[in-house]
C-alpha cells in the first residue's frame, strides 16, 4: 500500500496565517494514502483551526488527530465526509509545530489517469480568547493518478513498460507483481497483454 503524504502548513505572512496543501506527486487507483495536515509555524495564540478539503469524486476519507494537535490537548471532529475538519481543546494551550491531522485516503479502484485537485477553503484560526486569527490558503495542491499499466510511474504506458513487466514473469518472482493488471495477483502473460494494449492506445 503506497504512502502518500499530503501537508497543511500554517505559517505567518504579514498578519495572516498561511494554510498550503502540499504533498508527493502521485498515486495509483485502489490505493489508500496517508494525508498529512500540518502546522509549519502557528502564530501566537494560535488555538484552534477550521478548514475545508474538496475530495475529488468517488474518494473517501476518514481523519485522526495529529501530534501538534495532542500536544495541544486538541479534540479532532470532522463531518461524515472529512470534507470540513476543526480542532479546539477547551484549555489555554496554543499550537507549536507539527502534524494537526492525518487522513486515510482511498482512490477509487475506477479513478482514470489524470490530475486530481483537491482545493482548500473555509479556513479559520481562532486565538485563545475567541478572536479571529487571519488565515489564508497557500498554493494549490494536485494529484498525478498514474495509470496501472504505466509501471515506471512516467506518466505514459509504452515499450518501457513492457520491458520492465517481462523479466517479472520471466523470474522467479512472478508471484509479486509490483502493479498487479488484473484480479489474480500474479505476473504472467494475461498481464503483459493489458500493458501491450494499452501502451498501443487500444
Amino acid at each position: 500500500m503506497k504512502r502518500v503524504f499530503l501537508f497543511l502548513f500554517v505559517g505567518v505572512v504579514c498578519t495572516a496565517q498561511t494554510l498550503m496543501l502540499t504533498g508527493p506527486a502521485n498515486a495509483r487507483p485502489g490505493e489508500t494514502v496517508t494525508v498529512a495536515v500540518a502546522i509549519a509555524s502557528p502564530g501566537a495564540n494560535l488555538a484552534a483551526l477550521q478548514w475545508d478539503v474538496g475530495l475529488p469524486s468517488g474518494f473517501t476519507a476518514t481523519a485522526l488527530g495529529g501530534a501538534a494537535s495532542v500536544a495541544a490537548s486538541k479534540t479532532l471532529v470532522c463531518n461524515g465526509t472529512a470534507t470540513r475538519c476543526l480542532t479546539y481543546g477547551v484549555n489555554i494551550k496554543v499550537y507549536g509545530p507539527g502534524l494537526v491531522a492525518t487522513y486515510e485516503v482511498v482512490i477509487p479502484t475506477d479513478q482514470p489517469a489524470g490530475v486530481v485537485a483537491f482545493p482548500l477553503s473555509g479556513l479559520v484560526g481562532a486565538r485563545l480568547d475567541g478572536s479571529s486569527a487571519s488565515v489564508v490558503a497557500g498554493a494549490a495542491y494536485s494529484l498525478t493518478i498514474l495509470a496501472n499499466t504505466d509501471l515506471n510511474g512516467d506518466g505514459v504506458t509504452d515499450v518501457e513498460d513492457i520491458q520492465i513487466l517481462i523479466p517479472i514473469i520471466l523470474g522467479p518472482i512472478a508471484a509479486n507483481c509490483p502493479v498487479p493488471q488484473n484480479t489474480d495477483l500474479v505476473c504472467n502473460v494475461l498481464d503483459l497483454q493489458l500493458v501491450a494494449r494499452a501502451a498501443v492506445g487500444a
